[in-house]
C-alpha cells in the first residue's frame, strides 16, 4: 500500500529552515488555517536575526486589519494601508535593493504588493519556496474541507489527513507530546515525527536574500530525518 504522506501545519511567515522540511518530506502540505489565529504566534511575524553580534533580532510583521480574538487564520485580512507599510518596512530592512535573483524579486513583489487575504499571501510564499527548492508536494488548505468546529485537536488533524487521502501523518518534533500513535493507528494512520532540526537557517526570508537556493535546499533536505513515535 502506498503510504501517502501528509503534513498539517499553520502557515508561518518565512520561519526557520526546519519548518520547510515538512514540504520536503511529504506528498501534501496542508495549511492549517481553519483554527484560531494566535496573536503572539508566527503566522504574521517573521523573526529576523541581526547579523551583528550582540544585537537583538528584528521582527517583520504583516499589517493586519483589526479582528475579533476568535478569528480563524483563514479569515484574517490585511490593514487598508498594508502595502505602503510593507514597502516602507522592506526599505528599512534593505530587502528591495537586494532583489538580485528571480526568487528574491518574486518575494519582494509578493510582500510589497500583497493581494488577496493573508492566507493567500502565506500560501504563495510557501509555493514560491516549494518551487524554488523543487519539492514534489501539493499544497492545500484545511479550510477547504469545512470540518465541523466541534471536531478539535488531534481528532481534527486526523479528519484532515483522512479527508485528503493520507496514510501517514508527519509532524514537526515539537508535536511529540500532542499526539498518540495508538489513536492514529485506530484511524488506520501512521504517525511519524521529524527529528530535531540540525540545519543553519534561522530565518528563511533572511536566507533567501543571503544564500544560494541550492544551499537552502541542501540545508533542508539533509536535515529531514524522520522517526516513528515510541
Amino acid at each position: 500500500m502506498v503510504q501517502y504522506k501528509i503534513a498539517v501545519m499553520q502557515p508561518y511567515f518565512f520561519p526557520y529552515g526546519g519548518y520547510y522540511r515538512l514540504m520536503a518530506a511529504t506528498d501534501m502540505f496542508v495549511i492549517y488555517d481553519c483554527v484560531q489565529f494566535a496573536r503572539r504566534g508566527r503566522v504574521h511575524r517573521s523573526r529576523i536575526p541581526e547579523t551583528q553580534s550582540g544585537r537583538p533580532p528584528k521582527w517583520l510583521t504583516l499589517p493586519l486589519a483589526k479582528a475579533p480574538r476568535e478569528t480563524r487564520i483563514c479569515d484574517l485580512r490585511f490593514a487598508q494601508d498594508a502595502k505602503s507599510r510593507l514597502a516602507q518596512t522592506f526599505k528599512q530592512f534593505g530587502l528591495s535593493s537586494a532583489a538580485s535573483t528571480p526568487l528574491r524579486q518574486k518575494v519582494c513583489n509578493l510582500l510589497e504588493k500583497p493581494e488577496g487575504t493573508v492566507v493567500d499571501v502565506l500560501h504563495d510564499s510557501l509555493r514560491l519556496m516549494r518551487d524554488a527548492c523543487e519539492f514534489d508536494c501539493d499544497i492545500r488548505r484545511s479550510s477547504s474541507l469545512e470540518i465541523a468546529p466541534d471536531v478539535k485537536g488531534e481528532a481534527r488533524v486526523i479528519k484532515i489527513v483522512q479527508s485528503f487521502g493520507g496514510r501517514t501523518y508527519i509532524n514537526s518534533p515539537g508535536g511529540v507530546d500532542l499526539y498518540s500513535a495508538a489513536t492514529f493507528a485506530d484511524a488506520e494512520l501512521r504517525l511519524r515525527f521529524l527529528d530535531p532540526y540540525a540545519g543553519a537557517i534561522q530565518n528563511m526570508l533572511q536566507a533567501v536574500f543571503t544564500m544560494k537556493i541550492e544551499d537552502i535546499r541542501n540545508d533542508i533536505v539533509t536535515s529531514i530525518g524522520c522517526s516513528s513515535l515510541r
